[in-house]
Formats: C-alpha cells, structure tokens, sequence
C-alpha cells in the first residue's frame, strides 16, 4: 500500500470553515446559481484530502450534508465497472480485444439456416468501455420501473445490427455497460454487486457504495431533487446495473479518487485502475477515450475525468496526474452542469500551487 499524508476536512452546512475559502466560495456560488440543495466534495491537493459538505440532504427535514451522506454516482458507475474488468484483465480472466460474446452465458451465435447475421459477435470489450461497439444509447427494450429483461437483451442482440463500423465512431452507451457488466458477471460467475464488493470496495475500505442502497445505509441516502426544485421520487432499482447505478459517500469516494491518483489503496488495484485510464481511442484533437474514463486536454492540462447525471443526481470526478489534482462532486439535483464546476476547480487549484519557476543558472 502507498502512504501519503491524508487530511480530512469537513465543512457543515452551518457556515464552519477549515477548508480553503476560494474553493468554498467557488462551491457555494455554483450551488447557489443552480439552487443545488446539497453538496459533498472532494478536493486533493498537495498530497492532502479535504472534504466539504455543504447544504441540505434533506430539505424537508433540514438534514444536513455530510462526508456519509449517501447521492447516486449516475454514469460515474462506469468507471467502476471498467476498474473491475481491468482488474479481470490483469488476472488473465478477459482480454480486451476479445469478443464480448464469448463472457455472456446464454448468447451464441443464431443458427444459420435462421439467416441472421451476428453483427454483435464482432463487439469486443474495447469497444463497449470506449462507447465504440456502435450501440444504442440505451436498449429499445424498457418496460415499467427501468427494468431490462435479460432474454430480450440477448434476443435483441441476436438481431443487432450496426448502424455504422463497430469501433469506428464514438457514440455514448448506457446500454453498452449494461452489457460489460453483463460479462463481469459471465467471468466471474457473481453478481456485478459482488464483483464490485471483492475487487474495489473491500480493496479499499469502502462501506457506504451500493447498487441498491440497503436498510442500514437509508438513513444517510439524500432524496433528489429535479431541475425544478421538486423532489423526486424515491431511486428506483434495475437490473441493469453497469449502466448506472451505484450510490456512494464523500468518505467512500474520496478512497476511491486516491486509488485513481495512486495516492492510497492496493498496488494491485491501482494497477487496473491504471489500465483503465489509458487512452484506447482518439474522439478528437483534445478529447480521447479510456475505459469509461475520458481525457480531456484544456489549457494545458491533461483532466482524466468522468460526470454523471440522472433525473434528480448529478456528479463528476476527475483528477490530473502531472500536479496531483483531484475533485469529486456529489449533489441531489440533477442537470446541474456539474462537470463545468469540477474542471474550474482543477484549473483554479492548478493555478494556485503552480511550481515557481527555477531561475537558477
């Protein structure tokens, strides 16, 4: 494990301060601008961790944000699901070039005498964690309540066909991660749920990140509330996981960010963590894809970062390996353009401790 001197810092909702003021002030603002309820961040500067919690949890009944309060991660579900295939890969389980057919139980390729082409035995695991397999943004399957029958994705899948050159072209998926968590799951013989609890929430003490928030944990879920400043109804399970579902605390994820940082956590899993960010397709001339991860290049800086939102949650993590930078943003209204605010926070804090220049001879 790699020791780094880690501070913890909260900051309530009641005004208390320990923090820097600047980045307080930059949170607060936003929140104010969106009419965002409640807040919990995580900034990582100078080999230290700060956590502010800011806001309501609950408007209704004044509870106030803090590092344990539990938002749904939307999208940022992602990035845990590549951690894990990337952990598979490195134990010689998958590789990413393969087919990802060949992880699914229960998915073969149709009869031909049924004269249907198996466009999807062609999808390989690169191209569903790059978002490049050519698949819809989410299946044309959904009935009440979120749920995808397995057999009529499989069934869907059989018929599939491309509407342009599988790896050619960047189109973002849900239904694509719903798919690879689908093949965790074939490798592994476990659930997704499991599979996240053996290889990243155990490695790193994380216990308070769930798919479905359970009895224990519901006393420290914040409701979310929709653009309109309605609170929505209660978040509702699926099983569709890998798309986007897990819940998680401030605590949780700032573990999670300094594994991503190679700050803190098991040299195994930062190993796949790495892997993870590697860039595995070119979106454009400052815009490239890792595993669920992206990397962003904006003025000068190099953000591997990853934002997710739904109806009532929006969120972003995102860090900079060159001056050790980090940010995590959890916040129970949705459409809040968040990851605007998380990238002002790592150009402001790399403007901040930018090393002075050496002007000896």
């Amino acid at each position: 494990m790699m020791l780094y001197p880690i501070l913890a810092l909260l900051l309530l909702c009641t005004g208390s301060s320990y923090g820097d003021p600047q980045i307080e002030g930059t949170l607060r603002s936003f929140m104010q601008e969106k009419s965002i309820p409640g807040m919990a961040a995580v900034i990582v500067h100078e080999g230290k961790s700060e956590i502010y919690a800011l806001g309501w949890a609950d408007c209704e009944t004044r509870r106030p944000v803090d590092a344990h309060t539990i938002f749904n991660l939307a999208s940022v579900t992602k990035v845990f699901v590549t951690t894990a295939v990337a952990s598979e890969i490195l134990q010689g389980h998958m590789r990413l070039e393969e087919p990802a057919k060949d992880y699914i139980p229960g998915l073969r390729e149709p009869n031909q005498r049924e004269r249907r082409v198996a466009d999807f035995g062609r999808v390989r695991i690169v191209d569903l964690a790059t978002h490049t397999a050519s698949l819809p943004h989410d299946p044309p399957l959904k009935i009440r309540g979120g749920i995808y029958p397995r057999q009529e994705i499989l069934q869907y899948l059989h018929n599939w066909h491309p509407p342009y050159a599988i790896g050619s072209k960047y189109a973002y998926s849900n239904m694509s991660f719903g798919i690879l968590g689908m093949t965790l799951e074939g490798v592994t013989g476990h659930t997704l749920e499991q599979v996240f609890e053996q290889e990243i929430f155990r490695p790193l003490g994380m216990m308070e990140t769930e798919l479905n928030v359970p009895p224990r944990l519901q006393a420290l879920r914040a409701p979310g509330y929709l653009k309109t400043g309605r609170r929505s109804l209660q978040w509702q399970p699926n099983n569709w996981p890998g798309g986007g579902s897990l819940n998680s605390s401030a605590s949780d994820m700032e573990k999670f960010l300094l594994a991503n940082m190679g700050l803190a956590g098991p040299r195994g899993l930062i190993d796949a963590m790495e892997l993870a960010h590697k860039t595995y397709f070119k979106v454009g001339e400052h815009l490239a894809m890792g595993l669920a991860w992206q990397t962003v290049q904006s003025q000068g800086l190099n953000i591997i970062d990853k934002n997710g939102g739904v109806a009532a949650y929006s969120c972003y993590i995102g860090f900079t390996q060159d001056n050790q930078i980090g940010v995590v943003l959890l916040t129970n209204k949705g459409r809040t353009e968040v990851t605007t605010l998380g990238r002002k926070l790592i150009h402001q804090l790399a403007r901040k401790f930018k090393p002075a220049p050496d002007n000896r001879l």
